[in-house]
This record gives structure tokens, C-alpha cells and sequence, in this order.
């Protein structure tokens, strides 16, 4: 009976002796974690750092979520940025070859969309109120999956309010037609609460439900989301990548890929990067439309195709994002059309340009 504590101890002692030790019993991603403990400095020394090793770098934040989730601390280790550029002043843009005088002219359909576009405050009611206002620039409203892609896969699909296309006619020279994203702030709203609470974006359509569901819990972690400035929210940034991806792997509106060639491959590359274009709504702002544009190279979009693969040094400043934020003014409401219709075109004809 005396003799069983004692026995008992050794064996304890003869297995502890025996067992693989703390950090061979953790999961292998779980070592890579407490092992990578490079601190911002030492990035910048040693140059960029691929996105896996930020996402390991800072653990504890966990930034591997939906890009809804993305706060300003994904930003800045990213390199992205947003500029306020002022307000659009269409009189000092490039001349340009106008396009048939039908297409750009504010007919009674077109003024009735403005007026009701600048009077609108229900989001759904202001994006059908747009989608008129664009009928007679061109854009066609074209609704599909916006797909963000990781590490050639299909991580998550991006929320938007309405996706339109310019027609490429209206270009001063062929081009594939451009994606112009639109979004409400209050959308970007809802659906960061709906990530939240159910892990899916469109579970609830109306506030009153998305109340009934949210608890402390959840209310807490959306204050801890939301930016310091709602004009300039991170998933705007998201949306412009997700833009170019679609750009760059779309077999119709990329340019032509090589024969023999996987067009669908994260790896294609088309002949040169366009100017991706979100417009936002915002209630705050009755009398204006933010427009947020951005020209993402190559090197940046593959550094989500390929994120555990360090950048080279050599394309580091290709890798930010500048994202140049401009506002338009809706009044007065009877040249908005005429407006924001050659704004669309001039930033749709850069092609290369910022």
C-alpha cells in the first residue's frame, strides 16, 4: 500500500522524460507562429515580407478573416493608402473626343434619375436611382459573383450594391470595358454585422433582424471594426482588388491570353493594369458621390495569388496601393449626368495612368 505512491511517481517521471516536448506536441502552423517573431523594423531591413509571414508575424491580431473584417491595421501592413484628392473638377480634365451626343445627354429619363438619385436616402431605392442615371452613359448594370482570390483559390465573395461595365465604344481607343463597383456605407454596414453574427453576408436583408440577432458580444467586436473614417472604409481597398482580379482572369474583359495558356490560372498577366473604379454613398453626404480609384499592378495582385512567396525588393514600390479618393458634387442636378459621365471616361481611358 506504501510502495504505490512511489511506484506511481516514477512512472509519471519515466514518461514526462520520455515525451516529445512542448513545442513537438503542438501543431507544426502553431510552432511556425512562436517561432516567426520578427518585429516591423526588421521587415523593413530585410526587406518586404510575403502575406503569410505578416498574417504569422502578427498572430495575435488574426488577420486571415473576410475581407468585410479588414480594419486599417491590414492597410498599413500592406502598404495601401488612401489620398483625399478634393473634389472633381470635370473643366480641368484632358480633352477628349466626345462620344454621340445621345449618350451623353441629360434627357428628361436622365435629369428625372438625377434628381431622384440626390433625393433618395433608402439604399437600394439611390442604387436603382444610379442605374438609370448610368442607362444613358452606356453602363450597362451587370450583376455576377465578384470573387476575391487567395493563393489561387476562392476565398470569399465581395458584397456590393451594384457592379455596371462601360461600353468600351465610348473610349477614345479599344478597351476591354471597365468595372465600375458601387456601394452604399450602410450596406458595408449590414454586412460587416451579418459576417459577425452568422458568418454568411446576406442571412438578414433587414436592420430589424440583424438587431434581433446582434448581442453584446457582437456589438462590441463591430465597434472594434468600424474605421475612423466611414468615407475611407478598408473594404473599399478589397472591392479594387477584387475589381482587378476579375479583370485579369476574365477571358472576355482581360485582354486575349496566349494560346495553350489557362485562363483561368492566377498566374496570367494581362498586357496592362486599368484603373479600377468604387463609388460610394454615403448618408452624411446627401449632396455628393466619393469616387475612389486606383491603379493596381501586377506585383501587388500577386502577392495574394502567391502569398507565402517573398516579394522581390526590387518591385517593392509596385506593391502599394494609393488609393486616390475624389468627391462629385450632385448639384447642380442638371448637368450630374453629363458630368459624371465624362469623369467615368476619363478614368476608364487611362489604361496605365494613375
Amino acid at each position: 500500500m506504501c510502495a504505490r505512491p512511489r511506484e506511481d511517481f516514477i512512472h509519471c517521471t519515466q514518461k514526462i522524460l520520455t515525451s516529445p516536448t512542448a513545442n513537438e506536441r503542438r501543431p507544426l502552423h502553431r510552432i511556425m507562429i512562436t517561432m516567426d517573431t520578427t518585429t516591423d523594423g526588421e521587415a523593413i531591413r530585410n526587406g518586404p515580407l510575403s502575406i503569410m509571414r505578416l498574417i504569422s508575424t502578427n498572430a495575435r491580431e488574426r488577420l486571415y478573416v473576410h475581407p468585410v473584417l479588414w480594419t486599417s491595421r491590414h492597410l498599413a501592413l500592406l502598404g495601401w493608402e488612401f489620398v483625399d484628392d478634393g473634389f472633381i473638377d470635370v473643366a480641368s480634365l484632358p480633352q477628349q473626343s466626345d462620344p454621340p451626343k445621345e449618350e451623353l445627354f441629360d434627357d428628361n429619363w436622365g435629369l428625372f434619375s438625377a434628381r431622384r438619385f440626390a433625393a433618395d436616402t433608402e439604399p437600394s431605392r439611390k442604387m436603382g436611382s444610379l442605374s438609370g442615371l448610368l442607362k444613358g452613359l452606356g453602363v450597362q448594370d451587370r450583376g455576377f459573383n465578384l470573387d476575391f482570390h487567395f493563393n489561387g483559390k476562392v476565398v470569399a465573395t465581395l458584397a456590393y450594391s451594384a457592379l455596371f461595365k462601360l461600353d468600351p465604344k465610348l473610349l477614345p481607343r479599344p478597351l476591354p470595358p471597365a468595372r465600375i463597383a458601387y456601394i452604399h456605407q450602410l450596406d458595408i454596414c449590414r454586412w460587416r454585422k451579418c459576417k459577425l453574427i452568422s458568418r454568411k453576408l446576406w442571412v438578414w436583408t433587414d436592420d430589424v433582424s440583424i438587431r434581433r440577432h446582434t448581442t453584446p458580444l457582437v456589438e462590441k467586436r463591430y465597434r472594434s471594426l468600424r474605421p475612423a473614417n466611414s468615407r475611407e472604409d478598408p473594404y473599399i481597398a478589397a472591392v479594387l482588388v477584387g475589381l482587378a482580379q476579375a479583370q485579369r482572369l476574365d477571358p472576355v474583359d482581360g485582354d486575349a491570353a496566349p494560346e495553350n495558356s489557362d485562363k483561368t490560372s492566377p498566374s496570367r498577366i494581362t498586357s496592362s493594369p486599368r484603373v479600377q473604379t468604387v463609388l460610394l454613398s454615403h448618408p452624411a453626404d446627401k449632396g455628393r458621390l466619393h469616387v475612389f480609384t486606383s491603379r493596381i499592378s501586377h506585383e501587388l495582385l500577386d502577392r495574394f495569388d502567391f502569398p507565402s512567396r517573398p516579394p522581390p525588393a526590387d518591385a517593392q514600390s509596385r506593391q502599394g496601393m494609393t488609393i486616390s479618393h475624389r468627391r462629385l458634387a450632385l448639384k447642380p442636378i442638371k448637368t450630374l449626368q453629363r458630368r459624371l459621365g465624362l469623369f467615368l471616361r476619363h478614368v476608364a481611358s487611362q489604361g496605365t495612368e494613375a
